[in-house]
């Protein structure tokens, strides 16, 4: 779970001032709510110039407004290293919402293509699979049983580990951290 934003307000045009408190209003309404606090940030696209630095202040781990890699990676914010466990619109449940996809068999063979591919790639090199998940969208009786079969699958092949954000962000951020 991450943060998303407050009442689905777009940041972009924002001052740093009012995002600073967009973030901490979501982040103290999730903490309320479900008890954790959050350690990941995905803004409602556009961010602002200032997100990462702000999120960086704030003591989160890592943001995930990125769409331009499939592994994580650094960036400097300030003078210190910040990750980015990027984000992925391709394999993500949201598609149901596009019109994209209308079945869960269509989110499952949509998935384990991928999964497929990637799992013979990452043969000779490592590779992630992002998949976005929305309670309010695959949460739907028609849809679930999609995410039912892809984790079915993926289960087969050894050496695969299924994690979350926060599990992938804490593992690079102790194997892979800089300065």
């Amino acid at each position: 779970m991450v943060g998303h934003g407050y009442r689905w307000v777009p940041h972009y045009g924002m001052s740093a001032e009012r995002e600073r408190e967009e973030i901490r209003k979501t982040r103290e309404s999730i903490q309320r709510t479900t008890g954790q606090r959050i350690l990941g940030w995905f803004t409602r696209p556009l961010q602002t110039p200032d997100t990462r630095r702000i999120l960086a202040e704030e003591g989160f781990l890592y943001d995930s407004g990125a769409f331009n890699d499939d592994l994580p990676y650094f960036e400097k914010v300030g003078d210190k290293p910040f990750l980015v466990v990027p984000y992925s619109l391709d394999q993500n449940d949201i598609r149901f919402w596009k019109n994209q996809m209308f079945t869960a068999n269509d989110f499952f063979e949509y998935l384990r293509d991928a999964f497929d591919t990637l799992y013979e790639e990452g043969a000779t090199r490592p590779k992630m699979m992002s998949v976005g998940l929305h309670n309010r969208v695959i949460g739907r009786p028609g849809r679930a049983q999609g995410l039912d079969r892809f984790l079915a699958h993926v289960r087969k092949f050894p050496g695969v580990w299924i994690a979350n954000r926060n599990a992938i962000a804490k593992f690079w951020l102790e194997k892979y951290a800089q300065g």
